[in-house]
């Protein structure tokens, strides 16, 4: 049996904490990053927000699709995401 895998575009998991839920939208553009690959930027685009806080951890699940098609992250990488929003200060 084998699996065949499109890696052009992946969805990653992240978790956004309440406090700053109120910054999010679907649509918004997430820079992701990586230890394996310092001071690269990878952009993705949140697709999902989830209706649901973690009781423990105070987080709410984020899904975001990423461009890979440089093929430079792997499944189940560990990644940080910074959100790129814009704000009434001048």
């Amino acid at each position: 049996m084998i699996s065949i895998v499109n890696l052009d575009r992946l969805r990653v998991s992240l978790d956004v904490y309440e406090k700053d839920l109120s910054f999010v939208r679907i649509g918004q553009t997430v820079e992701i990053e990586t230890i394996a690959y310092l001071g690269e930027k990878f952009l993705a685009e949140v697709v999902y927000i989830s209706p649901h806080v973690d009781e423990e951890t105070q987080t709410i699940k984020m899904l975001a699709n990423v461009d890979n098609s440089k093929h430079l992250l792997r499944l189940g990488m560990f990644v940080n995401g910074d959100l790129i929003y814009k704000t009434d200060k001048k």
